[in-house]
């Protein structure tokens, strides 16, 4: 359903170091409790096909030494490696308000600063967000209705654009999906999400050209090689990581979900 206030919300984005830059609230506590970040430090990738020994990890939490923003979950939030600085949008906040706003949290400073800005999104939570050179770019998400447009923050002027696309053909509009910005093709991807329905299908957006593209048409039928339609899944830079089952051992409870890796 669209209302995600059931599920255990959560903001996250990855540095290139392997740092993961990390916020969660749960969704029976007040959410403007919840304004810390932490991060998770000394992280290793592992390979998916083989069990690995386990690596031991480090919180830190980074004071802020100013005014943080109000506490919220399901942010649009996307790491700029060249300023070190994470850049959030929207949300959700307390009592459950759609947020606009945009801010930026210097990690090596430990400082909050927000953008008042001419135009910006409408307030939504739960969209695609990632960084693209110095821009950065949020698209789909819920707010009053669902969204499917495409919208990018140049960190150095400082402004909202709103991108219009070249093609007539786009995807559906939706929240939940899994995406992000698809490294050296300068290109947006979008994939699975709901809205009158769960999507499993799968988008790319060239942020050169402003053109969508259809992928992978999705399938709402069971097929071990494809990952089911659903909402609220997680995403990674190189590529789509969706939780599917085993094609042949699905039935033995003792094996875990598989990722779908597009």
């Amino acid at each position: 359903h669209g209302d995600n206030s059931n599920r255990t919300p959560y903001t996250h984005a990855r540095t290139p170091k392997g740092t993961l830059v990390y916020a969660q609230a749960s969704p029976n506590t007040k959410m403007c409790s919840h304004q810390s970040l932490l991060l998770l430090v000394s992280l290793t990738v592992a390979s998916l096909s083989a069990p690995t020994t386990a690596v031991p990890l480090t919180w830190t939490e980074v004071a802020a030494i100013n005014t943080p923003p109000e506490g919220r979950t399901n942010a649009g939030v996307a790491h700029h490696p060249g300023t070190n600085r994470l850049f959030v949008f929207g949300g959700r906040g307390a009592n459950g308000a759609y947020l606009d706003d945009t801010w930026a949290f210097d990690l090596n400073t430990g400082s909050w600063e927000e953008f008042s800005t001419v135009t910006q999104p409408e307030a939504r939570h739960s969209m695609i967000a990632g960084m693209s050179g110095n821009d950065f770019v949020i698209s789909t998400g819920q707010g009053n209705g669902f969204f499917n447009d495409v919208w990018v923050f140049d960190t150095v002027g400082e402004t909202w654009t709103k991108r219009t696309p070249t093609t007539s053909d786009a995807p559906a509009v939706r929240y939940g999906s899994g995406g992000g910005i698809f490294l050296g093709h300068n290109a947006l991807m979008v994939s699975h999400g709901f809205s009158s329905k769960r999507f499993s299908d799968t988008w790319k957006y060239d942020l050169g050209s402003d053109t969508w593209t259809k992928v992978f048409g999705g399938t709402n039928e069971y097929d071990p090689d494809y990952p089911h339609a659903r909402c609220l899944v997680g995403s990674g830079k190189q590529s789509l990581r969706l939780f599917c089952k085993h094609p042949v051992l699905d039935h033995l409870a003792l094996v875990p979900p598989q990722l779908c890796v597009y």
